[in-house]
């Protein structure tokens, strides 16, 4: 049931998306070739155009599913939504996993538009003849725990964001706050956003963050002279990749717990009126 959850909310939000990013990407290629004319005008007004576009693509991105959360779920076509035989969880992990990936879109195709300003259409297959020239001493060169770790750090953060939003909203919808559930959302929001601040201070003035991860840093990490922009890690993998499990468990905790408290809300205390 989660995979026709999760193929009907690729269609619905597709439908916006991927002319969205279709075309930021054309409008990245013409300014790519605007910048290179002597026209300090033209040259301002085509970044100043990319750059409106980007906060609009990251503006809708995250309008957009939020909505999606709140009027599917929380809204009229709540009713609809929850005669399906299918768990509150399920539901509410269709719209985590379908956020997920569309924020990481976001980002790659905003990537994916800086590189043609900066380096032009052109310069696309030179950039993809590099990177792969360069891999072997990447791959040789970096823990391959230490990527994974990264990648799983860079989830972990995106999907506590998301459910971050999502369990403000389902608290805003309570008894408590009435007909103000937008209101409550936003308190709720604060609320726990503090909660994270004050327990990421709290991590990060430790003992382990503080002595023994810079010390190991300040001690082994040599510059590289032949690649200016790399530097010696192979001392420092182990303290890395603790950091990274530190931070991965940090967030995918919070994520569980907002996760979880999100489905008991929406189980036992839906108010759709």
């Amino acid at each position: 049931m989660l995979g026709k959850l999760l193929k009907y909310e690729f269609f619905a939000t597709g439908r916006i998306f991927l002319p969205l990013y279709a075309g930021f990407l054309i409008i990245s290629i013409i300014v790519s070739f605007t910048i290179q004319t002597d026209s300090i005008l033209l040259t301002i007004v085509s970044w100043f155009l990319l750059s409106l576009v980007r906060f609009a693509v990251f503006i809708i991105t995250c309008v957009l599913l939020i909505m999606r959360f709140y009027r599917n779920l929380l809204k009229d076509e709540g009713y609809l939504m929850f005669t399906l035989p299918v768990k509150t969880s399920t539901l509410i992990a269709s719209k985590l996993i379908t956020a997920c990936v569309w924020c990481i879109m976001s980002i790659k195709v905003g990537t994916l538009a800086s590189i043609i300003v900066s380096r032009g259409f052109i310069d696309i297959s030179w950039i993809v003849r590099e990177m792969f020239a360069n891999l072997p001493y990447f791959l040789n060169n970096v823990s391959i725990l230490f990527i994974v770790l990264l990648v799983l750090t860079f989830l972990s953060i995106v999907a506590l964001c998301i459910m971050h939003v999502y369990f403000s909203l389902a608290v805003g919808q309570l008894p408590p706050f009435g007909k103000h559930k937008i209101l409550g959302a936003i308190v709720t929001y604060i609320g726990f956003a503090t909660v994270l601040i004050v327990t990421a201070t709290l991590i990060g003035m430790s003992e382990y963050f503080s002595a023994t991860f810079f010390h190991t840093v300040d001690t082994f990490v040599v510059y590289d002279p032949i690649y200016p922009f790399a530097t010696d890690l192979s001392r420092v993998w182990a303290p890395l990749n603790r950091f990274l499990a530190l931070v991965i468990a940090f967030y995918t905790f919070f994520a569980t717990v907002t996760f979880i408290g999100t489905s008991l809300i929406l189980k036992r205390k839906l108010n759709l009126e």
